[in-house]
């Protein structure tokens, strides 16, 4: 079997609302991913008293649960108070809570002209979420080449997320023609801030040597780093490198500690992997029951190589080893 790169599987974590709510005020300071942002009296005095920074911030504290209780009404309050002053970040997080239908009525009209006005301003993450609109036609036809304009705005500031985004646009072909060239150079700007995503797309390049040369020793690099963030895609393309020896030196040990992560959360192809690790006793221990375990729970997924396998096993023969899947 030959594993391919398939919109199906990776587009829900490409697009959608690519770029996520703002964490960082101007004079008050900053708050990064993952930082405490309290609501000092001070910050919450400056923001009853009309200042549009103090109001961003309580709105982000509000809707974090950030020194408060977490309340998305009174979020959402703080943030359309500082908003209507022209302040971009707010207008692009009350673009969000409308886009997700978080603490207010879902409305794609309402997100679209808050992204809009925070666009407008320069403010680099509603510059990406009003491309990804305009791409995929919310709240307005499909424009592929107004998305693109808005995109690369934000990708020319540096915003990651747009370089991803735009990445996969060219990637794939979006209204463009496929360069894998120019993918691999987004991907590539994206990767290097850490972007988990783009770091998944960079590896899958620099593995089958698209838009830059073949490098399987690069390729694990950047799957490695995917797979430290969470995607279970970049585990399990490890974790097959590491069975196999490619790009890595061989070892089943890791590879089904890499695998197992990927199957926990619920990726067929992995599950479907990890079983034949358990059938064959790679890095584990041989177990036919606990294999069978997995297969199944790929085979239920649809994977049909799984249902395949967990057809053999249930065979009277029971004997047919099954493929290990390809890149």
């Amino acid at each position: 079997m030959r594993v391919k790169s398939r919109k199906s599987l990776w587009l829900s974590a490409v697009f959608g609302i690519a770029c996520s709510a703002c964490t960082t005020t101007g004079s008050l300071g900053t708050a990064g991913d993952g930082d405490a942002v309290i609501a000092t009296p001070a910050i919450v005095a400056r923001a009853h008293a009309g200042d549009p920074d103090a109001q961003f911030l309580l709105g982000l504290a509000y809707e974090d649960g950030r020194g408060v209780e977490p309340d998305l009404a009174i979020a959402k309050r703080f943030y359309e108070r500082a908003a209507t002053q022209g302040h971009p970040a707010a207008q692009n997080n009350l673009g969000l809570l409308y886009y997700t239908g978080r603490g207010v009525e879902r409305s794609f009209g309402a997100a679209a002209e808050w992204f809009a006005r925070a666009a407008e301003h320069g403010y680099a993450r509603a510059q990406c979420n009003r491309g990804v609109m305009l791409l995929f036609g919310q709240a307005t036809e499909r424009d592929p080449e107004a998305a693109r304009g808005w995109l690369q705005r934000a990708a020319d500031q540096g915003d990651a997320k747009a370089q991803r985004v735009l990445g996969s646009i060219y990637e794939e072909g979006l209204g463009v023609e496929p360069d894998a060239a120019r993918a691999a150079e987004l991907f590539g700007h994206a990767a290097n801030q850490g972007e988990a995503a783009a770091q998944y797309r960079l590896g899958l390049l620099s593995f089958q040597g698209r838009g830059v040369p073949r490098d399987e020793a690069a390729a694990a690099h950047w799957f490695e780093a995917a797979a430290e963030a969470g995607v279970a895609e970049a585990q399990h393309h490890l974790g097959w490198m590491y069975l196999a020896g490619r790009g890595v030196t061989q070892n089943d040990e890791t590879a089904v500690r890499w695998l197992r992560s990927a199957a926990d959360q619920g990726l067929a192809i992995a599950q479907y992997t990890l079983g034949l690790a358990h059938l064959r006793g790679q890095g584990v221990t041989a177990d036919r029951t606990v294999a069978r375990r997995w297969l199944a729970l790929a085979a239920g997924q649809g994977l049909p190589v799984a249902q395949r396998a967990v057809r053999s096993l249930d065979s009277p023969r029971g004997a047919d080893r099954p493929a290990a899947p390809s890149y």
